[in-house]
Order: C-alpha cells, then sequence, then structure tokens
C-alpha cells in the first residue's frame, strides 16, 4: 500500500464523522486505509485528485484522530505521508488537524486534561 487514491479506493464524496453516521466517514477511512498504512514500513502517498468533495468531520476524523490515537507528531506523519495534490485545500486542512490533535494529545499528556 504505497498509494491510497481516495477517489479511486475509498468515495468521490468522503464525508462524515463515523462509521455509524456515514457509508464513506473519517472512521471508516482511518481503519480501512490510514492505520494499516501506518503499521507498514515505507512512505504512503495519499491522493485526493478528483475528489469532489471531503467535508471538515472526515478530515478531523480520519487524520486528527489517527495522529491523537498514534501519538504521532507532526514531523512523523510528514515522513510517513505524502498529500497529493499539493496545492490543495485538502493538504492544509488535514495539516492543521494534525497539528491541533497532536497539541492535544501532549497536553493531556502532561496531566492538564481530563
Amino acid at each position: 500500500m504505497n498509494k491510497i487514491s481516495v477517489k479511486e479506493d475509498f468515495s468521490v464524496f468522503p464525508t462524515g464523522r463515523e462509521i455509524a453516521h456515514s457509508d464513506s466517514s473519517g472512521e471508516e477511512f482511518r481503519l480501512k486505509f490510514l492505520v494499516p498504512a501506518l503499521r507498514q514500513p515505507g512512505r504512503v502517498t495519499i491522493d485526493f485528485e478528483r475528489v469532489l468533495g471531503a467535508g471538515s468531520s472526515f478530515l478531523e476524523e480520519a487524520f486528527g484522530r489517527l495522529v491523537f490515537n498514534e501519538k504521532l507528531t507532526f514531523s512523523k506523519f510528514e515522513e510517513k505521508f505524502q498529500l497529493l495534490p499539493t496545492d490543495s485545500s485538502y493538504v492544509e486542512e488535514i495539516y492543521q488537524y494534525v497539528r491541533d490533535a497532536e497539541k492535544e494529545w501532549k497536553r493531556l499528556e502532561k496531566g492538564h486534561g481530563l
């Protein structure tokens, strides 16, 4: 699994946070594609080319929750995953969710959370 085409492998319009609420949810994408990719050696390209719309709840659940659950730093995320096309608005949005998730788990880890 060196490349994941969101459109071809998953959905042209991925949306929703949880499997219970959507047939193309961020939770499903994370569990089916991102977690297995994380466990395999090598860099993985995630291609959003020709995706007609990826909802913010999908992106946050798939990528932010991956980082939060797996305790990935932003730099480790960038080492593992290449996001395409690089000029896509999804890329910066995903990077923001990744940064936010990293900050949150570090804050909780220091005992300032729940």
